[in-house]
């Protein structure tokens, strides 16, 4: 399943010079970049599905990380003991509803413009961020709540994503290092025990 979702967001990441200019001038930029649909694309396919999919394989992760805790040793937690006879598709469902409710925020972070054909936007991003569309600026100023929720949302989300599974995913590996080695500290000292019985 991990796999899996790394290969969506690689497809994603194949996708995105549709929507993502190079950051130097002249190298490479989408024809198609400021068309409605092209940025529709880049706030429902590159943001949104985007950190869906990364969520998801971050609870998959974490899923495979717990099950393989489980086969080693027997001094395990209730929890940890009966994490794998959890059907994988309760556990994916589960998954798919916290991923969605995390990523729904980047819906709303980016919003479309109707870019003049007249204007240079080579080097604004486009959509642009819901804080800094032309069309928004004035409505946003006047509502600075609704902004800061926004930017909020978003960083929890992100913090979420990177930072708090790169912790886990960290804490799950030492305690994982630490049960393997105290299972094979057992065993050599049940080795060292038989043999000297016999």
């Amino acid at each position: 399943l991990v796999s899996v979702y790394n290969i969506m967001m690689l497809i994603i990441n194949i996708l995105s010079p549709i929507y993502y200019c190079q950051p130097y001038e002249g190298l490479f930029c989408s024809s198609v970049k400021t068309q409605l649909f092209t940025q529709y694309f880049q706030i429902w396919v590159g943001e949104f599905l985007m950190c869906l999919f990364r969520f998801m394989a971050n609870f998959s992760y974490v899923g495979f990380s717990i099950s393989r805790l489980s086969l080693i040793g027997t001094d395990h937690s209730k929890f940890v003991k009966s994490f794998p006879d959890y059907s994988i598709l309760v556990t994916q469902f589960i998954s798919l509803i916290l991923s969605g409710l995390l990523s729904t925020i980047k819906i709303f972070v980016y919003t479309p413009y109707d870019v003049p054909s007249f204007h240079n936007y080579k080097k604004e991003t486009v959509p642009f961020r819901f804080d800094r569309n032309p069309k928004e600026i004035e409505r946003i100023s006047l509502s600075k709540p609704r902004s800061k929720v926004i930017n909020a949302f978003n960083f929890i989300s992100d913090f979420s994503n990177y930072v708090t599974f790169t912790i886990v995913f960290l804490a799950l590996d030492i305690v994982l290092l630490l049960k393997l080695k105290k299972t094979l500290e057992n065993k050599t000292c049940f080795k060292e025990s038989r043999r000297t019985i016999d």
